[in-house]
């Protein structure tokens, strides 16, 4: 009777503690383990979070902005200082980027642009009032011809102005015998408008294909200038 009552004895405590889903000697472990994980858990993730966001919206950051003209004026209020940006720029017909910084000052500081170093075009294309695209004030040969006591002496040089050629049409040259005129220039540079050498002199110009023939009008020189006096036209019924 004694044996059963001591079995029994022995019995109860490690029942109630299968029962209760553990062990007697890890009923305090896993709940460490618990509160440990679960604080760990909470505190790490919590802490890292908190401290990631704060970096990111407190540090100074640069926003994505596309500018396509230099920016000018104060940028330190909208939050862009020490920021830089580039910018392009038209150069030659194309283009090319310089870069627009904030500094310390708030003021925006961008770099002057250079100076454009373009190639000019060919002779021909440099007529008075047409486009230009090389750097202000950049002088480029045309084909106007500047006619000196013998004939023609050069070319007219123009200058690239705000995007157009501006050309100066020299006067006729001052001979010690203007009673003879230089020869007549090729009459397809004879236009209405262009430099002539010899004041009243006459040539052809401005020559135009009707049929089989070439038909020039007649210019005169007139105070420098061509002039055209008699326009020929083209009889429809030759062909042309």
């Amino acid at each position: 009777m004694r044996r059963v009552l001591a079995v029994l004895a022995l019995g109860l405590p490690l029942a109630l503690a299968v029962a209760c889903g553990g062990r007697t000697d890890e009923i305090g472990g896993g709940s460490s383990s618990g509160g440990s994980s679960g604080g760990s858990s909470g505190g790490s993730s919590g802490g890292s979070s908190g401290g990631s966001s704060g970096s990111s919206s407190g540090g100074i950051g640069c926003p994505t902005i596309a500018y396509t003209t230099p920016p000018t004026g104060a940028c330190d209020a909208a939050g862009l200082a020490g920021c830089s940006y580039p910018v392009s720029i038209p150069y030659c017909g194309s283009s090319i980027s310089i870069t627009c910084t904030c500094p310390a000052s708030g003021q925006w500081s961008c770099p002057s642009p250079p100076v454009p170093k373009c190639s000019c075009p060919s002779p021909q294309d440099v007529q008075p009032g047409g486009a230009c695209s090389v750097g202000s004030s950049t002088g480029c040969a045309s084909d106007i011809p500047i006619y000196g006591c013998n004939g023609i002496e050069g070319y007219e040089t123009c200058d690239c102005v705000g995007g157009t050629w501006e050309c100066l049409t020299p006067g006729p040259p001052d001979c010690p015998d203007s009673s003879v005129p230089p020869p007549c220039p090729d009459p397809s540079k004879v236009d209405q408008g262009v430099s002539c050498p010899s004041e009243g002199q006459q040539c052809p110009g401005r020559p135009q294909v009707c049929g089989s023939d070439v038909l020039y009008d007649a210019f005169q020189c007139t105070s420098g200038q061509w002039d055209d006096v008699a326009t020929t036209f083209c009889d429809v019924d030759a062909g042309g």
